[in-house]
């Protein structure tokens, strides 16, 4: 019974856990709360775990993908002791998939330094053995460690270092070094503070012997919004002092120019603050930083003040990019000088030279995409043209201008009208962060105008965790695609299986648009249905009918219909919403004369809801609703020529119902 249970559980966390990444419970006071939110309600069950995980200090349990039975269960066993038989000294075992962390005594005042401390030696000693594991193993055994694995030990600073400076030149291998680093971030995000401490100081020693360089390209390996969650992650994870070093590094990966002077700025201001001690200071430095790191938010106590200052620094770069219009070079680099010589050179002698292309990659990744896509309007022919657009565009140049702040409508529309179909990919990053409403329609317009190419990405994107806004927006694309071009193969014949995970999310528009994707495959249309028109949502239901209406003259079966003629005899269902699901149920019940299972079921709902038996065992029609008219139609036009039909359809035209 235990295992069965266990099995059960696992599998449910697990279907869980593929569409929505992670599920976390934790424990404040005696309240459990699940994903954040507080259990509300006299629930006995969910007041006993939290009483048990307080005693067994066990502050939260996050589990996330690669979650076993095997792990499953052993946490299970944890919970099911009884406290007095745990030691106060026991560390948590080490799950796959499943990150436990200690209720943080720190806040109450009751923690032993001590033990916090060793808990984060031993916490970091098992980490960095993962992490050696995984950079060893790395691209197929691309990155090799001198001394590692012939009993020498490998998890110090210096050789950990030496392994991530390898892996970061190459790409397989910088996936994995980033994988590792996140996972520890993950993983120590949910412990006491003296814990995160010891775990961000053996971190800092571990960055200390890899150069910038190596770092910005582990980064880079990641997907934007991954390496963004990371670099928050870390600012919380990092002694004070390494932050700003690590904040250059995360702004050179995403392309982004950090000034030193306003970063010194914000920590004096942060260190220096009067009548705060020393661990408000470095909380509130954390803060600063994180808001920078997540995207100037100005939503602080001076909010007028900041915006004053971004207006200023906004006019300073007004000032430049006009000068730079204007042929004023004078305070270039000599690189990016040479590089603007070079494009203006290939325009002037309708040449793109291998070192024109590299000028224009360059330039592109370096700020000038505007002035790149108007100096190719001065080549003399259209394939030069079309060649120096396309170069202008990167994955460097797309984020600068799609993410800019504030954000320049302008510039992204020029930007994405030069952007060839084959790139189009480079924009799904984007449409997650960026921050301008108008940017995300202009965005989302660019790659519905792509069709069918772009479901290879759209699709291989959905397999990762994301937010619901973005899965909302990447299956409405998947859905256009499939209503708008019904001969593409894509379609018919992608694996539709990951797709069904996004029927449980908990947002009702993910729900909504996936079911409108798995409709127009044929091997999920059916299932796909049926959930969506038992949603607890009353707007998934109703698109769900509206599908099936625009379906027209597909068979579905018949418990598809029976679902339909509950809503259409739903009283608590407006009018409206019942005539169209009763349109729907006819519509899928098969042609006339079809030995569908659901044409009778429809045949005979009709019949009963358009007529009243008579006191002398006559019928009359029923009384002249809305949806009595509609039935009357729908039974002249699909079942007029039936025995039981033909009656009803004579007293109906004789009463003036039908024409």
């Amino acid at each position: 019974m235990v295992l069965q249970a266990d099995e059960a559980l696992a599998e449910s966390l697990i279907q869980y856990i593929e569409s929505q990444s992670s599920f976390a419970i934790a424990v404040a006071n005696r309240d459990l709360v699940v994903n954040g939110e507080v259990v509300t309600g006299n629930l006995g069950a969910a007041r006993e775990l939290a009483t048990r995980l307080h005693l067994l200090g066990i502050g939260a349990v996050r589990f996330q993908r690669g979650l076993t039975l095997a792990s499953l269960s052993q946490l299970v066993a944890l919970l099911a002791r009884r406290p007095a038989d745990v030691p106060d000294s026991a560390a948590f075992p080490d799950l796959q998939g499943i990150v436990v962390g200690r209720v943080d005594y720190e806040q109450l005042g009751l923690a032993d330094e001590a033990t916090l401390r060793a808990e984060g030696q031993q916490l970091w000693q098992m980490l960095a053995t993962r992490l050696l594991d995984r950079l060893l193993t790395g691209a197929g055994g691309a990155v090799a460690a001198e001394g590692v694995g012939s009993g020498q030990p490998g998890t110090t600073a210096p050789t950990l270092g030496t392994l991530l400076q390898r892996a970061a030149v190459d790409v397989h291998a910088a996936e994995e070094a980033f994988a590792a680093l996140n996972d520890i971030a993950e993983r120590v995000s949910m412990a006491p503070r003296t814990v995160r401490d010891t775990v961000g100081a053996q971190m800092d020693e571990l960055f200390a012997a890899v150069d910038d360089a190596a770092l910005v390209a582990t980064l880079r390996s990641a997907p934007m919004a991954a390496r963004t969650r990371f670099t928050s992650a870390l600012v919380e994870l990092l002694p004070s002092a390494s932050m700003i070093r690590w904040l250059t590094i995360a702004a050179d990966a995403n392309g982004r120019e950090l000034s030193p002077h306003l970063v010194r700025l914000v920590t004096k201001m942060s260190a220096h603050q009067i009548g705060r001690s020393p661990e408000a200071a470095d909380q509130s430095l954390r803060e600063t930083m994180l808001a920078l790191v997540q995207g100037w938010d100005t939503s602080g106590p001076d909010p007028e003040e900041h915006h004053l200052l971004l207006d200023t620094l906004a006019e300073w770069s007004a000032l430049e990019r006009s000068k730079l219009q204007e042929g004023d070079t004078v305070h270039l680099d000599p690189m990016s000088h040479e590089a603007i010589r070079l494009v203006q050179m290939a325009c002037e002698l309708d040449y793109v030279s291998d070192d024109a292309v590299q000028a224009v990659r360059h330039l592109a990744d370096h700020g000038f995409t505007t002035q790149l896509l108007d100096w190719s309007e001065q080549a003399t022919s259209d394939d030069t043209r079309i060649r120096l657009r396309e170069l202008s565009v990167t994955a460097q140049s797309a984020a600068d201008t799609l993410l800019a702040t504030p954000f320049d409508a302008a510039a992204a529309k020029q930007l994405l009208d030069a952007m060839p179909d084959s790139a189009a990919q480079l924009l799904i990053d984007p449409l997650e962060v960026c921050e301008s409403r108008a940017g995300r329609r202009l965005i989302y317009d660019r790659l519905h105008r792509v069709g069918p190419a772009l479901e290879p990405a759209l699709r291989e994107r959905l397999l990762h965790p994301m937010p619901w806004y973005l899965a909302r927006n990447l299956l409405g694309l998947l859905r256009d695609i499939a209503v708008g071009h019904p001969e593409s193969v894509g379609v018919a014949s992608a694996p539709a299986g990951p797709l069904l995970l996004f029927q449980s999310h908990e947002h009702p528009l993910v729900r909504r648009e996936a079911m409108r994707v798995l409709a127009h495959h044929g091997s999920t249309r059916s299932a796909a249905l049926r959930r969506a028109l038992d949603d607890p949502s009353d707007d998934v239901r109703q698109a769900a009918v509206e599908t099936i209406l625009a379906l027209r003259n597909v068979e579905l079966p018949r418990e598809v219909i029976t679902r339909l003629l509950t809503i259409a005899d739903s009283e608590t269902v407006e009018m409206d919403r019942r005539e169209k699901a009763l349109r729907a149920a006819v519509a899928v019940c098969g042609p006339v004369g079809s030995t569908h299972a659901g044409q009778a079921e429809v045949r005979a709902w009709l019949v009963a809801h358009c007529t009243r038996r008579g006191l002398l065992k006559g019928i009359k029609l029923a009384p002249a609703t809305p949806l009595v008219r509609a039935g009357v139609q729908l039974l002249a036009a699909r079942f007029g020529a039936h025995e039981d039909v033909a009656p009803i359809v004579a007293l109906a035209r004789s009463e003036g119902l039908l024409k």
